[in-house]
């Protein structure tokens, strides 16, 4: 409990020492100046586009959209001081948070599910290998059942459904036992990673917008688009390349 309090009680602590409230204040109003500034540049030249030289427009575009991200630059300069202090006070809190997370290892959480789970699964292989062995016994008696030409029919039929009924009573048992369980995918060969793109693309990816999908193959496409200039680029049905202007 002292740990937690020593953290909470340094944690505005951090945000004075290496944020003062004047700075944040001073480099607020500074960064809003220069952006402003910069932003009404751009709807000057909007504004006046009109009765201008296309060529004219872009070459100014391209001067100002290089403006702008030089100026980003230096805004987000401007505030890495204060953010850094904001992002000491949030790591205080979310290693509150990931100190108890289940889903991060090291954790009392985690080593609780690892342990817990490694039991189950012996505990599961176990009660596998039980019906297993159980499975095998009943054939063998039902077997040796078949084989016995000393039984009538009736016999043969008495006996086995009364293995039918030990099997039934002894697998409903350990059934009765076995651990909660859902099913997973486990990924055995990297090939079927393939396979499984076609199977996200047939129940999902194919309903999806236009949007959605760019969005959601984002890392894929931009290596498509990297490789547009390379001997070695994707040649397939739907995929076109055209030349797209670049400005800045």
């Amino acid at each position: 409990m002292k740990e937690f309090d020593d953290k909470v009680s340094a944690a505005p602590n951090a945000v004075e020492r290496l944020a003062p409230p004047e700075d944040v204040q001073r480099v607020a109003e500074q960064n809003s100046l220069i952006s402003e500034k910069v932003r009404q540049e751009g709807l000057d030249l909007l504004a006046r586009s009109g009765e201008m030289d296309m060529y004219d427009v872009c070459a100014e575009g391209r001067s100002y959209t290089d403006k702008c991200r030089r100026t980003e630059d230096r805004l987000k300069f401007n505030r890495t001081a204060i953010t850094r202090a904001y992002n000491e006070v949030t790591k205080v809190f979310t290693g509150f948070e990931n100190g108890i997370s289940p889903d991060r290892e090291g954790t009392p959480a985690w080593d609780v599910r690892a342990l817990c789970l490694n039991f189950l699964k012996g505990r599961l292989a176990f009660l596998d290998k039980e019906l297993s062995q159980l499975m095998e016994w009943a054939e063998g008696e039902k077997a040796a059942i078949a084989a016995d030409e000393s039984l009538t029919d009736e016999r043969r039929r008495a006996k086995t459904a009364k293995i039918d009924a030990e099997v039934l009573r002894r697998s409903s048992a350990l059934q009765l036992m076995r651990p909660r369980t859902q099913t997973e995918v486990e990924i055995t060969d990297r090939k079927a990673y393939k396979f499984i793109f076609e199977f996200w693309w047939t129940f999902l990816g194919m309903a999806m917008t236009k949007g959605e999908l760019a969005k959601a193959m984002h890392p894929m496409i931009a290596f498509v688009n990297k490789m547009a200039g390379s001997v070695e680029r994707l040649i397939a049905d739907g995929v076109e390349y055209v030349e797209v202007p670049v400005l800045g």
